[in-house]
């Protein structure tokens, strides 16, 4: 047998300066017909010398044919042995096989085989392979690559694995590598896999990894945060808390909201409320108006409302709460005071423009079309009530106010409103010289309005 074996391969060589690639095969096919340990060794020598495409696919025909599933494993051992680069021909036949026991052995074995600890690619696909395996003995094998293995790219897709299995055992080895692994990469890929494991047992590590500010990479960071939104502890509030109020980087404020948002708790709804008033940052605003939103939350107030509606950039319903929105509208304004210009502020500066328009057509009529531009048009009751009912005060400039717009402002706000509302809730303020006032005016004035204050 030894002979023929020889002899065919011989023959393979002496007749390797022909391209007849029907010989070849003849002689391959004689070969794997004898099916002996020695005649497979001879076959994929040969396919190694020849590095022929064909020859390859040829010889793989012959090994997919085979019913002894344990032989094609050793024959694919073989072949591992020869060849200097993991082809995937190998793996796809390896997952296609169904004797579970023997392929689990095979990786097993070929991760501990030490020729295979110089082609990381190789071992990737091992374990890989081997995590479809869903036992206990897999989660220590990859444990113990993501512990000790030399390669960076093969501790990050052990951790990456170790995710997937979602098994909670991995769960200290996956803390020890976020909080010891030398490689960024490497506790980056041990973090995310908590998007798959969301244990709360991690949630110190995160929380003193967030603490420790620039000593930490960004990218590292701003995982963590989402890590967190995962997560949902109670116990990282302080730390959100903390972080959102110091760090100057938008994106990781925006993921501590985010991460808030995702903790029921009343002190995050008393933060997110004061946020979509006094942030001066508008898409930190409007994520803050969205969680509220998320949250099911409902304004109390007319004026909550309308700041939930500017951060979420509802314009027209602001438009349509008339004057109650200009003061929330300028306050977000003065707001954004420090912050550099944003296109939000213009919108803010047209939807304020059209709310007085609109005010000003009601009160004092449409100039443009009225025949008499000096007469007031009998506005709609229905339609000036709602922003009146809001108005907190009337502030006038002695020295610059026009008296017969005034007359005309004060009996509409009369016929909207009633009387006695106006003296009851609406107070007078009068600025700048107040020798000026006509004392006719000023009665008119004290009989309508229940009190009229100077400011200096």
């Amino acid at each position: 047998m030894r002979l023929l074996v020889r002899l065919l391969s011989d023959k393979f060589y002496s007749y390797q300066f022909f391209r007849f690639s029907g010989m070849k095969k003849g002689i391959l096919t004689a070969m794997i017909d004898l099916d002996t340990r020695a005649a497979w060794k001879a076959v994929l020598q040969i396919y190694f010398s020849e590095l022929n495409q064909s020859i390859l696919s040829f010889i793989f025909k012959h090994i997919s044919a085979k019913q002894n599933q344990s032989q094609i494993i050793d024959i694919l051992g073989w072949f591992m042995e020869i060849r200097l680069y993991p082809d995937k021909k190998i793996f796809n036949l390896l997952g296609k096989l169904k004797d579970n026991i023997a392929v689990f052995t095979f990786c097993k074995e070929q991760l501990e085989n030490k020729s295979n600890y110089t082609f990381p690619l190789r071992r990737k696909k091992l374990i890989w392979l081997l995590s479809s395996f869903h036992q206990e003995e897999t989660t220590k094998i990859i444990i113990e690559v993501l512990e000790k293995d030399w390669a960076k790219e093969i501790r990050m897709e052990a951790a990456k694995i170790l995710g997937k299995i979602t098994d909670k055992i991995t769960v200290p080895a996956l803390i020890k590598t976020i909080l010891c692994d030398t490689d960024t990469s490497v506790r980056k890929a041990a973090l995310e896999s908590f998007y798959f494991i969301p244990d709360k047992r991690v949630t110190p590590v995160v929380c003193d990894l967030l603490m420790q500010g620039k000593k930490q990479e960004r990218s590292l960071r701003l995982t963590a945060l989402k890590i967190l939104c995962v997560i949902k502890d109670k116990k990282s509030l302080p730390v959100l808390f903390h972080l959102y109020e110091h760090e100057i980087d938008t994106e990781l404020r925006t993921f501590c909201l985010k991460a808030m948002g995702e903790i029921p708790d009343e002190s995050v709804i008393l933060l997110l409320k004061e946020q979509i008033m006094e942030e001066r940052i508008d898409i930190l605003r409007t994520t803050a108006g969205e969680i509220l939103t998320w949250l099911g939350w409902k304004a109390e107030t007319e004026p909550e409302q309308t700041y939930h509606d500017i951060a979420l950039h509802k314009w027209d319903a602001v438009k349509a709460k008339g004057l109650s929105a200009a003061e929330p509208l300028m306050h977000i304004l003065k707001v954004n005071e420090d912050s550099p210009r944003q296109n939000v502020d213009e919108e803010i500066d047209n939807v304020i423009t059209e709310i007085y328009s609109a005010v000003k057509k009601v009160y004092f009529g449409d100039k443009s079309d009225s025949a008499e531009p000096d007469t007031v048009i009998n506005p709609l009751i229905d339609d000036l009530k709602r922003p009146l009912r809001n108005l907190e005060k009337i502030i006038i400039d002695a020295t610059t106010f026009d008296r017969e717009l005034l007359e005309k402002f004060i009996t509409h706000l009369i016929n909207s409103l009633g009387e006695p509302f106006v003296k009851r809730n609406i107070p007078i303020y009068f600025t700048g010289d107040h020798s000026t006032i006509n004392k006719n005016l000023l009665n008119t004035l004290q009989n309508v309005f229940n009190r009229i204050e100077t400011e200096s």
